[in-house]
């Protein structure tokens, strides 16, 4: 198999000038660079970028895939949000980097039994996770803090972050960031059992808003007018949010709690899915059995003309014709055992003998159950 190593970098909040765009072009000559991407795939050698140090510089989001089952989703992050997740980091798995006024989240998933896949397509999916970070949503953090759980490592519980709101109604993003990261969905499913529903209330946000000191808002508007990608709003519903957190109860739940109500909604589920499958085969043998009463009782007005077209399907001289010849002699016989005649055995055997050189019909009869 050969080596499959895709790079893909995105600014969300800037755009790349053209002193930049160079410095990327001269990391590999095979990329693809625009004032907004950076796009590579490597079937021999490796990237002489360092993903950390170019997300820090130019880009807000970054995904790397291998053939071989690693995946890596980086981002840039608020210094907020890093500062409350870096106590959950653990090794490769989930990483803060910091690099001057920047924070970058590194999340890590090694996985040998998987399928081959193209990197493509995953950035487009997995952007919006970037926005929910700068807007201070707890979820993605949340969830990367289940990538951690999930990975088999042993969790030191004394750090644990609280259930966030919205767990059981994920935006598309984070459920794509479930999927990339292999998180264990019936973890989110387990926490989800704990979190309220997500809070959308523009009046209470207008509200927060119009409390805050008038001071306070001649400065916000001082620097919306004067640093354009300062993300004032971004900024806002950070703290928003954490403000109605800090009013809220929020359940804390250890990875070994987590782990053992996973096990059992998977159990759960499995079983459902058994009993659902068993029901189903029950069905179809249902409707099978009575497809063939059907078929018998139709095949009993002549049984006659049954004989004789399975005489004609075996002068085709071909598979079909044998097929079709073996499958009505199997009707015949069936029919023979629910009406209690005695001469269908007879019959076959007189048959099979006429015919017994044909081995390609014989060995259709074997299929049937029809011949030794």
């Amino acid at each position: 198999m050969s080596e499959y190593q895709y790079y893909e970098f995105l600014a969300v909040d800037r755009r790349l000038d053209a002193d930049a765009m160079s410095a990327l072009r001269a990391l590999s000559s095979r990329a693809k660079v625009t004032p907004t991407r950076f796009t590579n795939t490597y079937n021999y050698g490796s990237f002489r970028g360092e993903p950390v140090e170019l997300l820090a510089r130019y880009f807000d989001v970054h995904v790397y895939v291998t053939n071989w089952g690693t995946r890596v989703l980086g981002m840039r992050v608020p210094r907020a949000i890093a500062d409350a997740f870096e106590p959950c980091c653990f090794d490769d798995l989930a990483e803060i980097h910091r690099s001057g006024d920047q924070c970058v989240l590194v999340l890590t998933t090694e996985r040998e039994d998987f399928e081959w896949e193209d990197g493509e397509g995953w950035m487009d999916r997995l952007v919006g996770v970037h926005a929910a970070f700068a807007q201070g949503d707890p979820r993605p953090a949340y969830l990367a803090w289940l990538h951690v759980v999930g990975d088999g490592w042993e969790y030191d519980d004394d750090v644990q972050p609280g259930v966030p709101p919205g767990l059981a109604d994920l935006p598309s993003a984070q459920q794509a960031m479930i999927e990339f990261l292999r998180i264990d969905p019936w973890l989110v499913a387990a926490a989800a059992e704990h979190s309220p529903p997500a809070e959308t209330d523009d009046a209470a946000f207008a509200a927060w808003i119009a409390d805050l000191p008038a001071a306070e808002k001649d400065a916000l508007l001082l620097r919306a007018a004067t640093q354009p990608h300062a993300h004032i709003g971004a900024e806002l519903q950070r703290r928003f949010r954490a403000d109605r957190a800090s009013h809220g109860a929020a359940v804390y739940l250890s990875s070994a709690e987590l782990i053992a109500r996973a096990e059992v909604l998977r159990d759960a589920a499995e079983a459902a899915e058994a009993r659902a499958a068993a029901e189903a085969r029950a069905r179809e043998a249902a409707a099978a059995a009575a497809r063939k009463a059907k078929r018998l009782d139709e095949l009993a007005r002549h049984p006659s003309l049954a004989w004789r077209e399975a005489e004609e399907a075996i002068g085709t001289r071909n598979e079909t014709g044998y097929r079709r010849a073996a499958a009505l002699l199997a009707d015949l016989r069936d029919l023979a055992a629910r009406d209690h005649d005695a001469t269908f055995a007879d019959r076959l055997a007189e048959l099979r003998d006429r015919h017994a050189r044909k081995g390609n019909f014989i060995r259709a009869l074997k299929k049937e159950g029809l011949a030794r």
